[in-house]
């Protein structure tokens, strides 16, 4: 591998992000590093990818990256890029030169900055790499068995007996509004956040649904989120709920 009329370029810089659904960056950053061209520029340089099995990775942990077991010096030192199975990767290859002292505008001003240190990378080069796991162990976390599988019969809204002797009173407490609702009882018993007529996964966990067709209901593109088409289709008969937790990066995965 050498940057078509890079010549002077001494390494180059790799940086892996992983796939996620966070909707703010589609790549997490796993790691970066430097490796070294070959001393002849005719001579290529060969990348080789090693993959592991890594249930749970630690993003930013430098001693060993979770399951991962890879350390910084490892990294840095290792003669392949180790990357974990099961997951999408997004590589990032960088050509880096160095400052030429009798020429220091030969390769311009701009620097990037990796690590605290500024250095004169050229143009990227990205690609796309993923190998499965063949058998992944404690692929699910041990759990109550009680909240793996559920069976919830949901009864009507109770009305609202409104007292005009307390009305006002509990209208400017807010009082008013503490009767729990079918989606509220639904949501606290499965353990998710609802808005409306809709179930998501709480801040800081990845929860993906399903749900019946008997139910009518629509979800996310991506699963994130079910939302149901009025309460009536929630109550007076049984649902089955199972709810399985993940050992990965992201945790929480429900299914309805």
């Amino acid at each position: 591998m050498r940057w078509p009329g890079c010549r002077s370029c001494n390494d180059f810089w790799l940086s892996a992000r992983i796939y996620t659904l966070n909707q703010r960056e589609a790549f997490i950053p796993l790691y970066t590093t430097f490796r070294d061209f070959p001393g002849d520029p005719e001579e290529p340089f060969r990348l080789q990818l090693e993959y592991r099995d890594a249930n749970v990775i630690q993003f930013g942990n430098k001693i060993d990256l979770g399951d991962l077991n890879l350390s910084k010096t490892d990294i840095d030192n290792g003669n392949s890029i180790v990357l974990p199975k099961s997951r999408d990767i997004r590589i990032t290859l960088l050509p880096v030169a160095s400052d030429k002292e009798d020429k220091p505008e030969y390769f311009g001003f701009a620097k990037t900055l990796f690590a605290g240190e500024f250095v004169r990378t050229g143009e990227p080069v990205q690609f796309f790499v993923r190998q499965d796991a063949v058998e992944e162990q404690q692929f699910f976390r041990k759990g109550l068995e009680s909240r793996q599988l559920q069976g919830i019969y949901l009864q009507p809204d109770p009305p609202q007996v409104l007292s005009p002797l307390s009305f006002f009173a509990e209208l400017v407490e807010g009082k008013e509004l503490e009767q729990a609702t079918v989606m509220q009882r639904l949501a606290t018993q499965i353990d998710v956040d609802f808005k409306g007529m809709t179930l998501m996964g709480k801040p800081g966990e990845r929860t993906q649904f399903g749900c019946s067709n008997r139910i009518r209901h629509t979800l996310a593109p991506d699963n994130s989120s079910l939302t149901f088409a009025t309460s009536g289709d929630l109550i007076n008969h049984w649902l089955c709920v199972l709810s399985f937790e993940i050992q990965r990066d992201c945790q929480s995965i429900s299914t309805s």
